[in-house]
């Protein structure tokens, strides 16, 4: 009777054990699944939330020619250089392999870590710096030229953050799309007319409302 009745609780415990274990082999799966999901969306969420800003700069990476047009404008001109919207810093980083101190600017946190390692890889991290920052929070009153590669709808506004925060003598170079009211010193405008993806504009704030 006795045994009968040992038999029948170590047979409850080696039951009881093997449905616990199979609990835990059916989690597994959704546990994993569940952490990739997190994973995931912890990655990509730097890339979506500029969306759901008043003025979305989506990250478009620039062309070598691009951007060979923009510091090809910027080529007489010294002082601290900043982009706006810098991405994966490509432009900061050629930026700066011409002898220029260069910032960027950007909200994407890994872009800057990418910027940040690209920069020491091409041997010109003491010319760079990057900065996770919203660039309506950035102070530009310390730059003598600015770059930005913009969209047309928030251009009247970042517009008015230049004429409010940038020194007297400061340059912008705007790439695609210019500013809405400034005049531009020079200029190149795509022979090509490829939905104006070449145009590049200079402006100087003291010379913003020429001819």
């Amino acid at each position: 009777m006795e045994e009968g009745l040992q038999e029948a609780q170590e047979f409850i415990k080696t039951y009881s054990e093997q449905k616990e274990v199979s609990a835990k082999v059916k989690r597994a799966p959704l546990l994993a699944c569940c952490g990739i999901v997190c994973g995931f969306c912890l990655l990509i969420s730097p890339f979506i939330t500029p969306a759901f800003r008043k003025h979305c700069l989506p990250y478009v990476p620039a062309t070598r020619r691009q951007i060979d047009l923009v510091l090809n404008l910027r080529k007489n001109t010294t002082g601290l250089l900043v982009d706006v919207g810098s991405g994966d810093g490509r432009l900061v980083i050629q930026s700066a392999k011409r002898g220029w101190k260069s910032h960027g600017i950007e909200l994407n946190r890994w872009l800057v870590y990418y910027s940040r390692f690209l920069a020491w890889k091409e041997g010109v991290s003491h010319l760079t710096t990057f900065f996770r920052q919203d660039l309506w929070k950035t102070d530009l009153s310390p730059y003598d030229t600015v770059v930005i590669f913009g969209t047309s709808e928030m251009m009247l506004d970042f517009e008015k953050k230049l004429e409010k925060e940038l020194k007297s003598n400061a340059e912008v170079i705007a790439g695609r799309f210019g500013l809405s009211k400034w005049v531009p010193y020079k200029q190149f405008l795509d022979p090509k007319r490829n939905m104006g993806l070449y145009n590049v504009f200079a402006y100087k704030k003291q010379f913003k409302h020429r001819s």
